[in-house]
């Protein structure tokens, strides 16, 4: 019998992977790859008995997974198969067949990935290709990275020495003993006393834990968090990461609908919530949290609306000519989401933008001697110029190295050499004990060129012109759009 046929859809390991021809055709340019590979059944406990191609969908849709390794060839596949991202070699490849969207909008985990990415995170990458096996049609297939050890070691220039845990404890590689152990201490330890919360933050990445949280909130996640997640460490000391994976039950309850108190709610025992309810009583993270919120709802973040609707401006244009999706159905989704969202997040306590200081510019390339002004609803702002937070960490106190914002005089952005230099700029406002969230900002002082140099020029080379080039170097400290 095949992979395909019961009960073998059921099995797992390599006894259960088919040696392939896997080759993927380009329509604009016809590139694309040829390779040898293995290929085996993917899929959860729940949909592999279901598995059916005689069925109806979402059952006779099988999910596949594509090895490569020097079994059939070449030991990794070597093709940017995700674009311009910093991993271009790959040794597993999964073929979502989107079992809960598996025909439209068939975007929403890919959305949520991509907005995980879009906050800096390290996240699954993928894209959708018509699938055929054995010259017959598949349908419209979503592939992606998998979040295992060689994906790690890939992302972070590691090794394969991780724990990798998924939910209901399942582990996929090393041990849950570390993970067990810290919501052991988080569950029986009060968080809002320092001295037990600094034994989480050594052992949890507080802003990752935010930043994994607000995507998944804005897409109104419903099969989660009890459901649906995976997180990572690297051993024997690293910090676990978590990480996004199947989100096809986003988008389906109102745009106001409230994920902290629902899904992410007192009432559930579920890890991810335990570890956010008993963490957001201490008022360190409320203000971590509250941090990241600030630095992604607003200034240009990676969940404002603008960047939000790029993202799935792209999606949308990727799969209109193969998927049958309204394309209001995501504008509104982005019109109304953001209020409810910021609502239920000042009502748990972990927004504090209201007061936060205002730039007059957001960051960049100024003339030297520019003048920042700040601007705050309530409170006095305190600011640093070297990075630093302006808080003191616990204390809650006026850092040492913060100075008193003089709205008069306003802060001057200053090269320290001939060259441009890169000046962070933090500030928070303070009123009657209470911070606000924190407002960064990288300038480089300098004039008002882009710091952009000619490196090389290729002119009139042997073999034609098709071999000319000039070569431009970005000698600043900064980013040149």
């Amino acid at each position: 019998k095949g992979i395909q046929k019961q009960p073998n859809a059921q099995r797992h390991g390599i006894a259960w992977e088919r040696p392939v021809s896997a080759e993927l055709i380009r329509p604009e340019d016809n590139g694309g790859f040829a390779v040898d590979c293995g290929i085996r059944i993917q899929g959860g406990g729940y949909v592999r008995p279901k598995y059916n191609p005689n069925s109806g969908l979402p059952f006779s849709k099988y999910s596949f997974r594509l090895y490569f390794r020097g079994d059939y060839g070449a030991g990794r596949l070597e093709y940017p198969l995700f674009g311009d991202i910093p991993v271009q070699s790959f040794d597993r490849i999964v073929l979502r067949a989107g079992m809960n969207d598996h025909t439209s909008p068939f975007i929403k985990d890919e959305w949520a990935r991509r907005l995980c990415s879009n906050l800096g995170q390290v996240s699954p990458r993928g894209n959708f290709v018509n699938l055929f096996i054995n010259g017959k049609y598949k349908g419209y297939y979503n592939p992606t990275e998998r979040i295992d050890t060689k994906f790690l070691a890939d992302w972070y220039q590691t090794d394969e020495n991780y724990d990798v845990i998924a939910q209901f404890n399942e582990v996929r590689s090393g041990s849950a003993v570390a993970w067990n152990k810290m919501l052991t201490y988080v569950r029986r330890y009060d968080m809002n006393d320092p001295k037990h919360f600094k034994v989480v933050e050594k052992q949890l990445d507080m802003d990752n834990f935010a930043d994994y949280l607000l995507p998944l909130i804005w897409v109104a996640n419903r099969d989660w968090p009890h459901n649906n997640w995976r997180a990572a460490r690297h051993k024997p000391d690293g910090k676990f990461r978590l990480y996004a994976w199947d989100s096809e039950h986003a988008f389906q309850a109102s745009t106001s609908h409230n994920t902290i108190a629902n899904e992410l709610g007192e009432s559930n025992a579920a890890d991810i919530a335990v570890l956010f309810n008993k963490l957001r009583k201490s008022r360190e993270f409320q203000l971590i949290f509250a941090d990241r919120v600030h630095k992604h709802l607003y200034n240009d973040g990676g969940l404002t609306d603008v960047e939000i609707r790029r993202v799935y401006d792209d999606l949308y244009n990727t799969v209109k000519g193969t998927v049958s999706v309204s394309k209001s159905w995501g504008t509104n989704w982005i019109r109304s989401r953001r209020s409810p969202m910021l609502r239920h997040l000042k009502e748990a306590n972990v927004a504090a933008s209201d007061h936060a200081p205002k730039f007059n510019q957001f960051g960049g390339i100024v003339p030297n001697g520019f003048k920042l002004k700040m601007t705050a609803s309530e409170g006095d702002i305190y600011f640093t110029t070297d990075g630093s937070d302006p808080r003191t960490s616990y204390a809650g106190s006026v850092s040492a190295s913060a100075k008193s914002y003089d709205k008069e005089q306003g802060l001057s952005i200053l090269r320290s050499t001939e060259q441009s230099t890169r000046i962070n700029v933090k500030a928070r406002s303070l009123n009657g004990g209470t911070w606000s969230a924190l407002t960064g900002a990288t300038f480089m002082a300098g004039d008002e060129s882009p710091p952009i140099r000619f490196s090389e020029i290729m002119y009139n080379p042997q073999g034609g012109d098709a071999f000319e080039f000039l070569e431009l170097q970005n000698i600043g400290d900064t980013e040149v759009d």
